[in-house]
């Protein structure tokens, strides 16, 4: 075992605090409205921080880890073709401005407000079903990576019987999980995040800062400039041959950023509960810099993991991580975990406890995000749409807890028996985008076009789900496939999109009525803030940039200031490509400008860190103040009547 009496320490310190946060959040859960959607009071930077620590997950580190240690940083270059996209859809309030506008719980309640019950269904299955298999590995990746960053034995014996140590972590941490989002739904789920999010921040800052104290840069130049001819991790120009995590990945992810923005449903939760569509839009503004010390983490770590595997200054150390893998079953499990392995050997007493207790917030933070979208999206979009009545509160805030826990149990079953038979990434396209396939289409369509219709998101649902399960059976079951998972996702999108639109022409239905369902105009709700998507007082610039008369001085400042740093990594990126296409980069500038990168960016990570903490503070007691003021309805529960929340018909006034 690695750990010792200070590491257990610091890890039972972040739970009790985990555990006390939770508490009080459980005394401010009054309404199914609080319980989904946290009453609809978040700020913007506690939602960036909550939002970012459920993508953060301890499989997300594992994942993300095995993909850096393939790539490096020539893999990193490529990822910034991704950029402009995301810097487009986080600044112009892309999908996620319109969607807080229609003040939906879920997403298939909007669509059901949008196409039909019958969809809402439909589609809440799909989603549903995708999710949990997309889930239902989470618990386990996550509990062996503990497990083995702790150095503990793979099994230990009870009364003669060989218990997987894997097992006993995976249910302690569900059960931790559990218990949070059983006690106050999304309120506790985002206060306990964001807390978490914040701790994980500082954390990386502190790791990072001791390994570049002690590995130098030269032993990691020398390390990472030692690869064969195409397989570079530094000269993203010599990266032709590396097998899968190759430029077509990046790029068909800019085309999923764009067709699936919001379309994941594992946060949906933080989706609705920003206190107005601007603050949301807002929070996605800021994410970009909640997000810089987790990102930079996810690329240096595993950098140094190969720097330790490969230079022969560490070859003692070395020699010891191989005797670790070798006792793994499995070439994917050892190209999981020899990232969690390095840390583990390499970090000293009070680091390496401090390390592990973000990976378990990053588990908890993930899995009680998870059992609350999946749980919830079970009750409000398979079992509420045939009921005739609402439940009465305490009756749907008990079927929602008996839904999560069975989501937990599922989760725990399914990591217990299935093996991921592919890079986990890829495992994450093929589930992902058996509703992800589909659901951007009718997303988009639904939300900016009036003329899309029922039976055109009907069609798109199914053809990008057929075509994403055929995925899943070729990519688990062909041993060398033609394309991997992340080419079905591009075939899935691009069909369904043209199937969205030409089924949508053909059906010639009446428009929808958009200002209804975005309560504008006659239908706007007092206690959202006015929607204003344009105005003529605006400058051109304003406009162009999709300003709004919502923007105080702050968010104009954070506004602008966001723009220049997504221009600023744009004119690199394409300057930097041209002049290496024209003249030629060597592997030694290549590390050079690699080399400032990571410390500019360690930098920036730290300040971010800094920022976020305080300002996620002020956001939590704000969130407290608010939803004591807040004026329930017990009608406010996701029901919908003749395309309408039932609460807004019930204050409709009488003619």
């Amino acid at each position: 075992m690695n750990m010792h009496g200070i590491d257990w320490l610091i890890i039972a310190a972040m739970l009790v605090c985990l555990l006390a946060i939770a508490y009080k959040g459980k005394k401010h859960t009054k309404s199914v409205a609080d319980f989904l959607a946290a009453g609809r009071c978040a700020g913007r930077y506690l939602l960036a921080v909550s939002e970012g620590m459920v993508h953060l997950g301890a499989i997300t580190l594992v994942a993300l880890f095995e993909m850096f240690y393939k790539i490096g940083f020539a893999g990193v270059w490529w990822r910034w073709v991704n950029v402009p996209v995301v810097f487009f859809a986080l600044l112009s309030g892309w999908v996620v401005y319109r969607y807080r506008a229609t003040r939906s719980f879920t997403l298939a309640q909007f669509f059901e407000k949008r196409y039909s019950k019958s969809f809402r269904v439909f589609s809440g299955l799909i989603s549903f079903g995708s999710g949990i298999l997309n889930f239902g590995v989470f618990p386990g990746i996550g509990a062996k990576f503990i497990m083995y960053l702790c150095g503990f034995p793979t099994t230990f014996a009870v009364y003669g019987l060989a218990v997987p140590t894997f097992a006993v972590i995976m249910f302690i941490l569900l059960a931790i999980s559990l218990l949070l989002t059983l006690w106050g739904g999304q309120i506790a789920v985002m206060i306990t995040d964001f807390f978490q999010g914040s701790f994980a921040s500082i954390s990386f800052v502190i790791i990072m800062g001791y390994l570049f104290y002690t590995i130098d840069w030269s032993f990691v130049g020398e390390a990472i400039t030692q690869r064969p001819a195409g397989e570079s991790l530094v000269d993203p120009f010599d990266f032709h041959k590396v097998e899968n995590f190759n430029i077509w990945y990046f790029l068909i992810a800019s085309v999923g950023i764009v067709y699936n923005w919001m379309g994941w449903q594992s946060t949906q939760a933080y989706n609705a509960s920003g206190k107005s569509a601007h603050e949301v839009r807002m929070g996605k503004v800021v994410s970009m810099y909640s997000g810089a010390p987790r990102e930079h983490f996810f690329l240096v770590i595993p950098i140094i993991a190969l720097t330790v595997m490969m230079h022969p200054n560490f070859g003692g150390i070395a020699s010891e991580v191989n005797a670790i893998l070798n006792t793994m079953q499995s070439s994917h499990a050892q190209d999981q975990m020899i990232t969690p392995v390095v840390l583990s050997v390499i970090l000293p007493k009070g680091l390496l406890g401090l390390f592990v207790a973000v990976v378990i917030a990053a588990f908890v933070s993930t899995h009680d995000s998870c059992l609350h979208s999946w749980g919830t999206i079970f009750v409000q979009d398979v079992i509420m749409p045939f009921r005739k009545k609402p439940f009465s509160p305490q009756a749907h805030m008990k079927v929602l807890r008996i839904s999560i826990i069975a989501m937990a149990i599922f989760a725990f079953c399914f990591s217990l028996f299935f093996n991921v038979a592919q890079h986990l990434l890829l495992w994450f396209a093929v589930t992902g985008a058996i509703f992800l396939g589909g659901s951007g289409a009718a997303i988009i369509g639904g939300l900016y076009w009036k003329r899309g219709t029922t039976s055109a998101a009907f069609s798109a649902m199914i053809v990008g789900g057929l075509l994403s399960v055929t995925g899943v059976v070729v990519t688990q079951t062909v041993e060398n496939p033609i394309i991997n998972g992340q080419w079905f996702y591009l075939i899935a999108m691009v069909a369904a999109s043209v199937i969205y639109v030409v089924v949508s022409l053909l059906s010639k239905k009446e428009p929808a009525n958009m200002d209804q369902m975005l309560h504008r105009g006659k239908y706007a709700v007092a206690s959202d803030s006015q929607i204003v998507e344009s105005d003529a007082s605006l400058s051109k610039l304003e406009r162009l940039l999709a300003v709004t008369k919502e923007f105080t001085l702050i968010d104009k400042i954070i506004y602008y200031s966001t723009v220049i740093y997504g221009l600023a990594y744009t004119i690199v990126f394409v300057v930097g490509t041209l002049y290496a296409l024209i003249f030629g980069i060597s592997s030694g500038a290549w590390l050079g400008f690699w080399y400032y990168y990571t410390m500019g960016m360690f930098c920036f990570g730290a300040a971010c860190a800094i920022w976020f903490a305080i300002g996620g503070t002020r956001d939590t007691f704000r969130l407290f103040r608010d939803i004591e003021k807040n004026k329930r309805n017990d009608l406010d529960d996701g029901m919908v009547v003749g395309h309408k929340d039932l609460a807004d018909v019930s204050s409709e006034p009488e003619e």
